[in-house]
């Protein structure tokens, strides 16, 4: 478990925004708030979007449900939720009993604090912007994690990786 603030934006946000977001944060995940749920989306997925000529965040697949914890669950599971890394077992046991990844934890107009299942997922999202890979059809990452310079991952790809521009 480990925590971690992203960027946070509406599902009517461009692709081109949240890229930015990205960049300027230093990050490889925005929270996007779709009106009744909120999703996260990685770099990869943004990068996509942006290479299939979709504007809008609403039209970007791939994304991951996240989680909302509230009051109940703070009392239910002891959660601190203004300094989660002081309850990580009791954040470990809430994420035994629910389907995410991500809890959404606290936000303020354009950052979400997130907690994750784990700290490697929080490692990808710490990541800068994304990489795409010059094989072909093209396609991006972080997920999994790579950087620069580095042989593709995919088992039926000969590319090599480089940062997305």
């Amino acid at each position: 478990m480990d925590a971690i603030s992203l960027p946070l934006l509406s599902n009517q946000d461009t692709v081109h925004l949240a890229l930015a977001c990205l960049k300027s944060r230093e990050r490889a995940g925005v929270v996007v708030d779709d009106g009744s749920q909120f999703h996260l989306l990685h770099a990869g997925d943004l990068l996509a979007a942006r290479e299939a000529c979709k504007k809008f965040l609403s039209e970007v697949g791939g994304s991951e449900l996240v989680y909302v914890v509230g009051p109940a669950d703070a009392t239910a599971h002891g959660l601190d939720l203004v300094r989660p890394l002081l309850t990580q077992a009791e954040y470990q046991n809430m994420f035994t009993r629910i389907a995410c990844q991500f809890a959404l934890v606290g936000a303020d107009h354009d950052t979400a604090m997130i907690v994750t299942r784990s700290e490697d997922y929080e490692r990808t999202l710490r990541g800068t912007g994304g990489y795409e890979c010059n094989g072909m059809p093209k396609h991006f990452f972080p997920r999994p994690r790579v950087k620069a310079g580095d042989p593709c991952p995919l088992p039926y790809c000969a590319g090599v990786i480089s940062p997305a521009p």
